[in-house]
């Protein structure tokens, strides 16, 4: 039987790229063409964060990013993170990833994207997930879809908000407050928050941010509150 999800996500794709077939020629008319290039990016971080769960057993984590943009739209690449979790024979988080977006007006776009992720040496953890990002101005509306949350071979499906407030010129407010929806049993949907401030300019990103669950009891030491940094390096 086929996922009512999958037909879903399929459906909103097809839509927007039927859309996107008439807004591109008045789009090309009136911007410059961007230009493909590679791309990349190492991350060093005090705690791996994900959705409010520590990936690293609150310990430093370090990622890589790697991959080729196709002019604004379109990007393939592969990333790398160093993983750690109690009683598990992991350590490494390999992920391949394609996304696209469609760019509607100067200010509002749609981005999806679908990471294939493998873990490594044990592959309990292996997921496929699906994103959508929605821009109106800046404010995102973001969904995502896992089809193995946590190694338990159960479906996530989470829903957040997402905004980056200017301080100055080169400081950034961040705050990013989502809700999971699970399927598994014994284990209560939640919140998870994550707030901070960076600096960010075209070659590095750093910031110190705060994250929080609800329910956090449920997930152990994995959900408890963390205060961390992360760096950026762009290249």
């Amino acid at each position: 039987m086929i996922n009512p999800r999958f037909v879903f996500i399929i459906s909103v794709l097809l839509f927007f790229t039927v859309l996107q077939l008439f807004i591109s020629p008045a789009q090309a008319q009136n911007q410059p063409q961007a230009i493909s290039k590679m791309y990349g990016e190492i991350t060093l971080m005090s705690n791996y964060v994900e959705k409010g769960l520590t990936q690293s057993d609150k310990s430093p984590a370090l990622g890589a990013d790697l991959g080729y943009g196709f002019g604004d739209q379109g990007r393939i690449g592969f990333a790398a993170y160093s993983v750690q979790y109690p009683n598990e024979d992991t350590s490494i988080s390999m992920r391949a990833y394609g996304a696209y977006k469609f760019i509607f007006t100067p200010n509002t776009d749609l981005k999806l994207r679908n990471d294939l992720v493998r873990y490594f040496s044990s592959g309990t953890r292996n997921n496929i997930i699906i994103k959508l990002d929605q821009n109106f101005f800046g404010y995102h509306m973001l969904f995502e879809y896992e089809d193995n949350f946590e190694g338990t071979k159960t479906n996530r499906n989470w829903f957040a908000f997402h905004k980056d407030w200017p301080i100055g010129t080169d400081y950034q407010f961040n705050l990013t407050a989502g809700y999971s929806m699970l399927e598994l049993d014994g284990y209560n949907n939640y919140f998870d928050t994550k707030t901070g401030v960076s600096y960010v300019n075209s070659s590095l990103t750093a910031g110190i941010f705060h994250t929080f669950v609800t329910s956090s009891s449920q997930f152990g030491e994995q959900g408890k509150m963390s205060l961390f940094l992360e760096l950026i390096a762009k290249f």
